[in-house]
Order: C-alpha cells, then structure tokens, then sequence
C-alpha cells in the first residue's frame, strides 16, 4: 500500500502541472463561439473534471500495476499450499467480483444524474454571486434561495443513493470476507479427512488465508478501480468538449499581417448557428484613419460586426478584407495585437489600474500614463491616493462606472493601435468626460470604427453607416442623414424629443 501511494504521488506530480497547463491553454485558445455555449460556472466545472480524469486515471494505472504484482504473487503463494483450497478461494473472489460489478453498474447509472446534477447546481451558484447586487436590489434572496435548495436537493439525494449503495457494497464483503475463511477452514478439515490426503500445518494453513485475503482485498481493488474509470464517463463527457474543440489556432490562417488601417466587407452574411440570420449582404470599405461610426436600434447587428472584424466569428457568405487580404487567411493574434478594442460590457482585469492598461505588454508606466491622459482619466488616477497602482477588479468598487469605461478606452489607446473598435465604449460617461474622449478620437490617425446609440457622439464622424435588421440602409455624414428622411432622422428625432 506504501508502495503504490508512494508511486502515485510521484506519477501524479509529474503529469497533473503539465496536463492542467495544456488544458487551461486549450480552454483559453478556444474559439469565442465555444464560450456561447456554456456558462461561466459550466466551465469552471468542466475544467474540473479533466482534472477529476487525469487523477482518477493516473491512480488507476499505478494501482492496476501493483496490485496486479502482489495478486500474481498471493495466487502463486496459495497454489504452492494447496490447489484445492486455491480453487475454493478463486470462487469466493468470483462471488466478490460479482457483487462488486453489480453495485458499480447500478452507481455509474447514479454518477450519470450527479455529475449532470452538479453542473446544474454549480452554475446557478456563479451566477447568483455574480449578480448578487441585482438579487438584492429586486429582493429576491428568498426566491433565489428556494431555487438553489431545489437543485441542492436533487444533487444530494443522488449522493445519498449512491453512498447507499456503496454502504452496502461494504456491508456484502464484510460479510463474505469471514465468510470465505470458515468456508476455507471447512474445506481444509475435510481434505485433511481424505485418505493419502497432505495435511497443511498451522502454519500453512495461516500463510494460506493471509494469502486469501490479500487476493480478496487486491481483487477488490482492482474491481473498484474498474468502476471508478466506468465512472469517469459522465466526467469525460463533461471534460470533453475542452478537449475536444479545436483551437483557434488550428482553424486561424498563418499569415502574419501588420495592418495598415484599410477595411473592406464584401457582401458579407452572417447567422448564428440555429438563428436567422443577423447580417445580410454587407458591402462597406473604410479608407485607413477613417473615422467611421456604425448606429442602428438594438438587435441590428451592429456588434456582430465588430466580431466579424476580430474574426470571433466568420462570416456565412462573403469575405473580410483587411489592407486587401482575407481574414480567414491572417494570423489572428498578430491581427489583434493592432487593434484596439472596448467591447460591450468589457471588464477590468483583477489588479491594479497600470496592469489594467498595460496588461502583459512591455509598455512603461509613461504609455499608460499617456494612455490615461488620451482617455480623460488622468486627473482622476492623480486625485487617487494609490495613483496607477489603485486596486480594481470584480468586487472592488473603487471606480465609478464612467472611471472603469475610461480605464477600458485608455487600455484600448494604450498601444497606440493602427484600428481601434468601441462599442459603446462611451454610454457610462459624463457629458465632460465623453467630450474629452471624443476630442482624442477625432484626434487619432487610427483607422475608428465607432458604435454608438447617442447619435450626438459621433456627430463629427467622418461617415455614418446605419443598420437595420442586418442591412446597410442609409450612409454619410451627420449632416447629409440628418437632413434626409430615414432612419438615422427619426432616431434623432426620438432622441432630441
């Protein structure tokens, strides 16, 4: 027992970093649309269990191994006392093993309903924390609560019956271990009574049992350890989509491109796997260090652009083009690197306000201090005790809503990007910060591709495109749309009354 404790610690070090690094590699590699698929809570389950896998096998193979050593040397040991009673004992195992398997088959078809159970339960848990302000503000502590209960309920009632099950299974063998040991005692008196019969000695008759039930015990062993690697299958069908899905990387283009500023969509639809269709023949070409805003009512696919552009996803029909060259064909880190990017709903990092920034690039604290100035945070990062080094993050409320955005625009300008992407990247700010911000974006070479539903803040956008339901239906500048009956004038008359 020593022994293979001893051997599977060391086995265990070895692999558990090396293959906990490549799973988290291959989780973060994912394409976006992987992370549509799941929740945040699913996945942190997910990833657990490729680690309950690699240790359950990795137990396995070192306890199948030794145990497979010392039962080779019990049979062998018994066989040398007394063929007769080996056989006898071969058949209390069979017994044992049977009962084993049985209780298993029944428990694997449980471990099914947990595992499912608890990946359910798992998820509304992240959820509840995450949102806990919002369960607060709506009141609902008590409805979220008898929510959880229910499924805390249903996951522990399938551990009940599954611990029952293995009680019994516990029940059976002690039983059946005494059991075997008067049925060998039984047979040896009455070998000893045949004529010409070699009687076995104390001592032998000891050995022999001692030998009996370290089979017992190393059967059982590798009986449970059968079991448990049945029961990794609804483990492995929870780990598997993290293996199973191919990487960015394998399915990205190779072409390492520095991008000059030109874009071009060309006649690009799109739809999301199982939805209509979001986006129908775009045909749009921004000149480098266009300032180009895209405006449209909620749902018109104007941030699904914004991910056709970073190549989160590919366009059904239809190609995108940067400087000429078809996205699918670059590489997209490079591509991404210079490019500039505030998503809806962008977050901040768990940190401090300069790593926020900078992140794990080598720029200095001068380019995030420049970045901070561009974004109309500078004077705000000065007014606080801790400066660039102020804590930020999930759960630190040190920054206003407006602050956090801005940290976000300055970690977008940090770079000093060839393309820069906002969306909605000014909705949380004040009129003075927004006109801060707009006066360094108009300022920029960079080629801007803006999404904005205040209309006012690209007011000076060198060209406005309006969607609607995934069409282009009006372009040109504010005062050309404005003055023109459309869309883009009744939004603004909606807005201005």
């Amino acid at each position: 027992e020593v022994l293979r404790a001893l051997a599977t610690m060391r086995f265990e070090a070895r692999t558990s970093v090396a293959i906990q690094a490549a799973v988290l590699d291959r989780l973060i590699g994912a394409p976006a649309r992987f992370f549509r698929a799941f929740s945040s809570g699913d996945l942190a389950m997910r990833l657990g269990a490729v680690n309950a896998v690699q240790r359950t096998v990795t137990g396995a193979a070192i306890g199948t191994f030794v145990a497979g050593i010392f039962l080779t040397a019990n049979v062998a040991l018994m066989l040398a006392y007394s063929p007769a009673l080996t056989a006898a004992a071969l058949g209390v195992v069979a017994v044992a093993a049977v009962f084993s398997v049985t209780i298993g088959i029944l428990r694997l078809g449980i471990g099914r309903r947990i595992e499912a159970a608890d990946g359910r339960l798992s998820a509304m848990s992240f959820e509840y924390f995450a949102g806990i302000a919002k369960l607060r503000a709506a009141a609902a502590e008590s409805r979220a609560f008898t929510n959880w209960l229910a499924r805390y309920r249903e996951f522990r009632d399938l551990n009940l019956r599954s611990a029952g099950l293995a009680n019994l299974e516990s029940v059976l063998l002690a039983i059946l271990q005494p059991a075997a040991a008067v049925l060998v005692l039984w047979l040896a008196w009455q070998l000893a009574q045949a004529p010409a019969a070699r009687a076995l000695t104390v001592g032998d008759f000891v050995a022999f049992q001692a030998a009996m039930f370290g089979l017992l015990a190393g059967v059982h062993g590798i009986v449970a350890t059968a079991i448990a690697l049945a029961a990794l299958a609804p483990v492995w069908e929870r780990a598997k989509p993290i293996l199973a899905t191919p990487p960015e990387d394998a399915v990205r283009g190779r072409i390492r491109h520095e991008p000059q500023g030109a874009i071009d969509f060309v006649g690009v639809s799109f739809a999301y796997p199982g939805g209509p269709e979001v986006l129908t023949g775009i045909d749009l070409s921004i000149r480098p260090g266009e300032f180009v805003a895209i405006v449209g009512a909620s749902g018109s696919g104007k941030s699904t652009l914004l991910r056709l552009l970073l190549g989160f996803e590919f366009p059904s029909s239809g190609t995108v083009r940067f400087d000429g060259r078809v996205l699918q064909a670059l590489d997209l880190r490079t591509l991404r690197a210079r490019i500039g990017t505030v998503l809806q709903g962008g977050r901040l990092w768990a940190g401090d306000i300069l790593a926020n920034i900078v992140g794990a690039t080598s720029l200095t604290v001068d380019d995030a201090w420049a970045a901070a100035r561009a974004a109309g945070l500078a004077a705000d990062i000065e007014a606080m005790p801790m400066g660039m080094y102020t804590l930020v993050g999930e759960g630190v409320s040190t920054l206003s809503g407006g602050q956090r955005q801005r940290v976000l625009i300055a970690r977008a300008l940090a770079g000093q990007p060839r393309i820069l992407l906002l969306d909605e990247a000014t909705s949380a700010l004040d009129n003075l910060s927004q006109a801060a911000v707009l006066e360094t974006l108009e300022g920029l070479e960079a080629t801007r591709v803006v999404i904005a539903h205040r209309l006012a803040t690209v007011r000076n956008a060198d060209r406005i495109v309006v969607l609607e339901r995934g069409r282009i239906v009006q372009s040109g500048t504010f005062a050309e749309l404005a003055a023109a009956p459309g869309p883009f004038a009744a939004m603004l008359a909606r807005q201005a009354g």
